[in-house]
């Protein structure tokens, strides 16, 4: 049920927690002609503060962009991007295979279009390598 693994850099904006906040990043980013491809955004305890994690088109200028536009703290990190079927059980594959091997998601979020389409998930683990391996060794299996 997995069709792709790739290793993928994510963005990690730390910014206020504040109404409009988010329209504020996408239109910043979609003004440069920058395309979101995952997000998730979080309000921290504090509720001052909220944390956003997205993966980009093109993660070096929306860096560059987001660190000259002053907004919020930007942190690029590693993560995984995978593309699983959209069918009951597929995300199941991939945390079997990662609690199998005593991986642990630090996070996980995930994108969906329609039944048919694969549906779009970024994880980041406490061994992104290890984990990266094992999942792309569960395409060649499924592929073959």
């Amino acid at each position: 049920m997995l069709i792709s693994a790739s290793m993928t850099k994510e963005i990690m904006l730390t910014v206020a927690n504040k109404p409009g906040m988010l329209n504020t990043i996408v239109a910043f980013l979609a003004n440069r002609g920058i395309n979101i491809e995952g997000v998730v955004g979080l309000g921290m305890k504090d509720k001052n503060t909220a944390i956003t994690l997205m993966v980009v088109d093109d993660t070096r200028r929306a860096m560059d962009a987001l660190k000259d536009g002053n907004i919020g703290y930007a942190a690029e990190r590693d993560a995984i991007m995978l593309e699983i079927r959209n069918r009951p059980g597929a995300l199941l594959s991939i945390t079997k295979i990662l609690a199998q091997i005593g991986i642990n998601i630090d996070h996980i979020y995930a994108t969906k279009s329609s039944v048919d389409a694969p549906a779009r998930v970024i994880l980041s683990t406490n061994d992104n390598e290890r984990t990266y391996v094992a999942l792309k060794r569960a395409v060649s299996v499924d592929e073959g």
